[in-house]
């Protein structure tokens, strides 16, 4: 790309603005190449505003989905403030395992006529996402822990989402948990990606915090934290996952 800008005295555009994660190796942010960032002198307004609109993206939503593949190890933290839910701990793992993308539970969210295929919505693939380990609790209890969510991503809304599943079928979506809302990123985060969701279920609300962490192109680490409030229900969850070696 860069001898054919040369070759065609097309200069590069500036590194975008805020900085991208910065590299381990060095503490300097990466500086990305692509297209947009090669513009012709020649170009028309539409291709100014598209490349202009590509260069303000402040995260890869693709490349997050991408990296969550595989086994991650995951230590969870739950502190409760009510005495009925006891505080305790989780360690264990999660596995991202790819599969070809399902339908079920999208026409409760597409808003589908009948005889209309959510699946044309242009799904990329889905993740089956199970977890297990063992919580510990403060009041000395023991147990297995295992849970189960399908992620998924859509391309055309470049979004992923956190899908339940069905009680009966652990391999199904049943409905939507949350999807993931990344936020443009300030000075202090110039080391990774954040990202928020919110979940009402009932009466009990579940707000959502991510931080995504890279090493080079490669997701490294990444923090899930719930903060969940309602008449019965009154606790926080702190979840960190690492890569697996």
């Amino acid at each position: 790309m860069q001898e054919f800008a040369a070759a065609l005295s097309i200069p590069i555009s500036p590194a975008p603005t805020p900085a991208t994660p910065e590299l381990p190796h060095n503490n300097k942010p990466m500086d990305i190449l692509t297209p947009a960032r090669y513009l012709s002198p020649l170009a028309s307004p539409e291709a100014e505003a598209e490349a202009a609109a590509s260069l303000a993206q402040t995260h890869d939503t693709a490349a997050v989905f991408r990296s969550l593949l595989g086994t991650w190890s995951l230590e969870r933290s739950l502190t409760s403030r009510l005495p009925t839910h006891p505080s305790g701990h989780f360690s264990g793992t999660a596995q991202f395992l790819l599969r070809d993308k399902t339908a079920n539970g999208l026409k409760c969210v597409s808003g589908s006529a009948p005889g209309e295929d959510p699946e044309d919505e242009g799904l990329a693939t889905e993740y089956l996402y199970i977890e297990d380990g063992e919580f510990r609790a403060d009041n000395g209890l023991v147990f297995r822990a295992t849970r189960r969510y399908v992620w998924r991503y859509d391309e055309k809304k470049d979004c992923i989402s956190v899908w339940f599943v069905k009680t009966d079928d652990a391999k199904r979506a049943d409905y939507l948990f949350h999807e993931i809302e990344f936020l443009p990123p300030k000075g202090e985060d110039a080391k990774g990606w954040k990202a928020q969701a919110g979940h009402l279920c009932i009466d009990d609300f579940y707000n959502v915090n991510y931080d995504f962490t890279f090493q080079s192109v490669n997701l490294k680490e990444w923090n899930i934290g719930y903060t969940v409030n309602g008449p019965k229900k009154d606790y926080t969850i702190a979840g960190v996952y690492r890569r697996q070696t």
